[in-house]
């Protein structure tokens, strides 16, 4: 066995940056992140001529200038490249009666041939108010998968695992905080032209919204203040909505994710609410090498690393200290 082959990079792909997290099963090593040069999404998917060079190129970049050791590697993918949806079932179905219904429920709002995706589900800890299990469903087109793994083939690495940065901040956060099952929270991931809400009940994801930052009409996108006005409103609309309260007093806590201006947007929501709002700090409770415990991206943005960490959380859930 090679010295290398205990170590594993978790590799999100957002659509202006790529972030890394590296562990050796002990430690995280090291973190990094390197911009695009041009945007990666679902429109260059959707392209006749699919070519993914400059993705390869910035995570070979990236790999190589941040001494990473690992080749085997789980890949991390923006929520809107896949379709998520919450599915009410019958009680007292059989597995391949469950199965075959999430099926049809899925070709009813998939835009392909249900043989385009893959799919995969779950049972979430909470009924419908008819009182039926609810299930998570994940569908993502097989034509994403392929390309991922050839992105990441040329980008010398061995792919191991794609998850989703809602399931994979998730996991950091539920790994990070002491939260109260009892209550819902938010986690808010902001990025340079989207917003993406989860609401969580009994630690587990139950919904999820994103908002576009900005319109066809501007260029720039808002400042601190008016997207956490954004925010605001929209949070406010989703708990009623979906029965969850009447307001932010309602939620145990607000978390955000991804963004530099994580801190300025804590600060606008603290003005407006008493409840607990924190910018995630995803190596709160990680065990980290003694030379990355000092470093400027562990201590300056960590939110920003929130989703590679998740991932390495999931290969490696003992890098996870006991808390305090």
């Amino acid at each position: 066995m090679s010295p290398n082959d205990q170590f594993f990079v978790g590799l999100s792909l957002h659509s202006d940056f790529v972030r890394i997290a590296e562990s050796d099963g002990n430690f995280i090593t090291s973190v990094a992140e390197r911009p695009f040069i041009q945007k990666f999404g679902m429109e260059l998917f959707r392209s006749d001529n699919l070519d993914f060079t400059f993705v390869e190129d910035t995570i070979k970049s990236l790999v190589d200038s941040a001494g990473v050791r690992a080749d085997k590697t789980g890949v991390v993918l923006a929520a809107e490249m896949v379709n998520i949806r919450k599915i009410p079932v019958a009680l007292g179905l059989d597995q391949d009666t469950i199965r075959s219904q999430l099926e049809w429920e899925a070709e009813q709002f998939l835009v392909s041939p249900r043989t385009d995706y893959v799919l995969e589900y779950q049972k979430l800890p909470f009924q419908s108010r008819e009182g039926n299990p609810l299930y998570l469903l994940v569908c993502i087109r097989k034509q994403i998968i392929s390309n991922i793994h050839k992105i990441i083939k040329n980008s010398g690495l061995k792919l191991v695992d794609i998850d989703v940065d809602i399931f994979s901040n998730i996991r950091s956060v539920m790994q990070s905080y002491s939260i109260n099952n009892e209550m819902p929270y938010a986690l808010i991931d902001v990025g340079t032209s989207l917003v993406n809400i989860v609401l969580l009940q009994k630690g587990e994801y139950f919904l999820s919204q994103t908002m576009p930052l900005k319109d066809d009409s501007t260029s720039t996108a808002p400042d601190s203040s008016a997207i956490s006005g954004l925010i605001e409103k929209e949070l406010k609309r989703l708990l009623f909505g979906h029965d969850i309260g009447q307001g932010f007093e309602d939620l145990g806590g607000i978390f955000f994710t991804g963004s530099q201006n994580a801190e300025d947007l804590v600060r606008y929501m603290e003005s407006n609410t008493e409840t607990l709002v924190i910018a995630v700090n995803p190596f709160k409770r990680i065990r980290l090498s003694s030379d990355l415990e000092e470093s400027q991206e562990v201590n300056k943005y960590p939110d920003r690393f929130t989703a590679p960490v998740g991932a390495v959380i999931k290969k490696f859930p003992g890098l996870v200290k006991e808390a305090s």
